[in-house]
């Protein structure tokens, strides 16, 4: 959650500073895309009018909500749908799109144990979706880079 300081901490809607006692909304670290237009709301803060009013407060508002069930724990493995409780053991796929006809859309924030990915029959789809994604310059962002590396790592079939 973004670390708000009143008379100091400045809206990322309309760049005035928070004060003490107005109302406000803080966010947390929720975006890995930062072509993503909710980006403005990652880590950051903003009086509640300003969000309030804001175009794209109802998106962020269901983003938050997807993401408050999905980062709920026990996080449980896609593949073997048992409970990933070491931390060495976690490896979670990013959100990657809003769109349901997309065919990402079924892979946003599946976890897994990490060494279950191996097993898992959809991994070389993800693979090749991940990597469209990647060609089609719409991600930006460290996040696709690491989990297309560690998706290519766990295939039955390398590719380069």
């Amino acid at each position: 959650m973004a670390l708000i300081f009143t008379g100091s901490t400045r809206c990322v809607i309309c760049h005035e500073v928070i004060e003490k006692g107005q109302d406000y909304v803080a966010f947390p670290a929720f975006v890995s895309n930062k072509r993503d237009p909710l980006i403005i709301f990652h880590d950051g803060a903003c009086h509640q009018d300003c969000f309030t009013n804001h175009p794209l407060a109802p998106v962020a508002q269901n983003r938050l909500a997807e993401l408050d069930i999905h980062g709920k724990r026990p996080y449980l493995c896609t593949v073997c749908g048992l409970e990933i409780s070491h931390p060495d053991e976690f490896f979670t796929l990013a959100h990657w799109t809003d769109d349901t006809d997309s065919k990402l859309y079924a892979f946003n924030y599946l976890k897994f144990h990490v060494s279950h990915l191996s097993q898992w029959p959809r991994l070389n789809e993800l693979y090749e979706l991940l990597l469209e994604l990647e060609k089609s310059g719409t991600w930006e962002g460290k996040t696709l880079p690491y989990i297309i590396e560690t998706v290519r790592k766990h295939r039955a079939t390398p590719r380069g």
